[in-house]
Protein backbone atom coordinates (compact mmCIF):
# COMPACT_ATOMS: atom_id res chain seq x y z
CA UNK A 1 0.00 0.00 0.00
CA UNK A 2 1.38 3.32 -0.97
CA UNK A 3 1.13 6.28 1.82
CA UNK A 4 -2.01 7.89 -0.49
CA UNK A 5 -3.78 4.66 0.28
CA UNK A 6 -2.82 4.21 3.43
CA UNK A 7 -4.10 8.04 4.46
CA UNK A 8 -7.54 7.43 1.85
CA UNK A 9 -8.14 3.93 4.23
CA UNK A 10 -7.60 6.22 7.97
CA UNK A 11 -9.77 8.36 6.67
CA UNK A 12 -12.22 5.77 5.98
CA UNK A 13 -11.56 3.35 8.37
CA UNK A 14 -10.20 5.63 11.64
CA UNK A 15 -12.84 4.39 14.21
CA UNK A 16 -11.39 1.06 13.68
CA UNK A 17 -7.83 2.42 13.49
CA UNK A 18 -5.96 1.89 16.94
CA UNK A 19 -2.71 3.47 15.46
CA UNK A 20 -0.28 4.18 12.72
CA UNK A 21 2.47 2.61 11.90
CA UNK A 22 4.44 4.73 9.52
CA UNK A 23 8.15 4.58 7.57
CA UNK A 24 10.06 7.85 7.01
CA UNK A 25 11.13 6.80 3.63
CA UNK A 26 8.05 5.97 1.23
CA UNK A 27 7.70 6.03 -2.67
CA UNK A 28 5.97 9.12 -3.65
CA UNK A 29 5.40 10.65 -0.38
CA UNK A 30 7.64 10.87 2.65
CA UNK A 31 6.72 10.10 6.23
CA UNK A 32 6.70 13.62 7.76
CA UNK A 33 4.29 14.58 4.75
CA UNK A 34 2.35 11.44 5.49
CA UNK A 35 2.09 12.33 8.85
CA UNK A 36 0.75 15.71 8.56
CA UNK A 37 -2.00 14.38 6.63
CA UNK A 38 -3.22 11.80 9.27
CA UNK A 39 -2.81 14.31 11.94
CA UNK A 40 -5.20 16.69 9.45
CA UNK A 41 -7.87 14.07 9.85
CA UNK A 42 -7.07 13.28 13.58
CA UNK A 43 -4.88 15.19 15.97
CA UNK A 44 -4.97 12.02 17.92
CA UNK A 45 -4.09 9.05 15.99
CA UNK A 46 -0.58 7.33 17.59
CA UNK A 47 1.69 6.90 15.46
CA UNK A 48 5.31 4.59 15.80
CA UNK A 49 7.75 6.11 13.01
CA UNK A 50 10.17 3.80 11.66
CA UNK A 51 13.32 4.67 9.77
CA UNK A 52 16.84 3.81 8.60
CA UNK A 53 17.93 7.41 9.94
CA UNK A 54 18.76 8.02 13.47
CA UNK A 55 16.37 9.52 15.76
CA UNK A 56 18.41 12.62 16.05
CA UNK A 57 17.34 12.96 12.00
CA UNK A 58 14.02 12.50 12.90
CA UNK A 59 13.27 15.04 15.78
CA UNK A 60 15.23 17.58 13.70
CA UNK A 61 13.09 16.32 10.52
CA UNK A 62 9.69 16.90 12.19
CA UNK A 63 10.48 19.24 14.31
CA UNK A 64 8.12 20.04 17.65
CA UNK A 65 5.08 18.09 16.66
CA UNK A 66 6.24 14.40 16.30
CA UNK A 67 4.91 10.81 16.15
CA UNK A 68 4.53 9.37 19.60
CA UNK A 69 7.30 6.42 19.27
CA UNK A 70 10.18 5.77 16.49
CA UNK A 71 11.58 2.59 16.23
CA UNK A 72 15.17 2.33 14.09
CA UNK A 73 15.46 0.19 11.10
CA UNK A 74 16.41 -2.89 11.20
CA UNK A 75 14.88 -4.07 13.88
CA UNK A 76 13.52 -7.30 15.37
CA UNK A 77 9.75 -8.20 15.82
CA UNK A 78 10.52 -8.64 19.87
CA UNK A 79 11.31 -4.70 19.24
CA UNK A 80 8.00 -4.01 17.38
CA UNK A 81 5.77 -5.13 19.48
CA UNK A 82 7.20 -3.81 22.74
CA UNK A 83 6.92 -0.01 21.19
CA UNK A 84 3.66 -1.19 20.10
CA UNK A 85 2.74 -1.86 23.33
CA UNK A 86 3.81 0.99 24.79
CA UNK A 87 1.97 3.05 22.52
CA UNK A 88 -0.99 1.50 22.66
CA UNK A 89 -1.30 -1.10 26.07
CA UNK A 90 -3.08 -4.32 25.70
CA UNK A 91 -6.94 -4.24 26.86
CA UNK A 92 -7.31 -5.22 30.71
CA UNK A 93 -3.87 -3.75 31.51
Amino acid sequence: MNPIEGIELYRRRQRDIAMVILDYSMPGMDGRVAFEELRKISKSIPVLLCSGYTEEEMKSAFGDIRPNSFIKKPYRPIELLERVDSIIPAKGS
